[in-house]
């Protein structure tokens, strides 16, 4: 079981894996300073993929980082992507500094919401990477389609107003709740086309 770990600014290792039985057994990387707009936004994600690869995306990184299966190095998959809206780490730090001054949430909940954010983060069984963005200003929210082993944005999803909650048999579910306030569960199908040996997601 692995948990991204989040809330100290800085502070703490990014993953920490554990055994069903509460014993850890390993940790990774380094928590970025947006760990912290995490512990007060909803965000950021961390799934496996079918060959055993951990991938996670703290909320306002413009990147996804790997833990290949030998959980030795981690890789940072960059998204060549500029409408990714992303802080500073010192902005980051001063709202942080306010928010303990000040006894509340409110000043990262403000900076956070001001800038792009990860929403969720999920592997299909194919092996693709599909991560959800969602934009300041109204601009709604997208879901990334990464070949994660390639290192490559191969395309885009319009996501709505929903949010992922899973992949399976390339269905994308997501979950969204009505004007009266009612969960509404939408799918999306997806279809995979094979180009020589290489598959593109559509």
């Amino acid at each position: 079981m692995y948990v991204l770990q989040q809330g100290d600014l800085e502070s703490t290792s990014a993953v920490v894996a554990y055994t069903f039985t509460g014993k850890e057994v390993g940790r990774w990387g380094e928590m970025t300073p947006d760990g912290v707009i995490q512990d007060r936004l909803k965000g950021g994600g961390i799934t496996t993929c079918p060959d055993g690869s951990v991938y996670y995306s703290y909320i306002n990184n413009s990147g996804i980082c790997a833990l290949r299966q030998n959980k030795q190095n981690i890789e940072i998959l960059k998204a060549p992507d500029a409408s990714f809206e992303a802080l500073s780490a010192s902005a980051i730090r001063a709202a942080h500094r306010e928010a303990q001054q000040m006894s509340s949430g409110v000043p990262l909940v403000k900076l956070g919401l001001s800038a792009s954010r990860v929403m969720s983060l999920h592997c299909s069984q194919e092996g693709l990477l599909m991560r959800q963005v969602k934009h300041p200003d109204h601009r709604g929210s997208e879901i990334e389609v990464w070949r994660p082993v390639a290192q490559q944005l191969v395309g885009k999803v319009s996501a709505g107003g929903g949010t992922l909650l899973d992949i399976w048999h390339r269905t994308l579910f997501l979950g969204s709740r009505s004007q009266d306030q009612k969960f509404r569960l939408e799918r999306i199908r997806y279809r995979v086309e094979t180009q020589g040996t290489d598959e593109i997601p559509m």
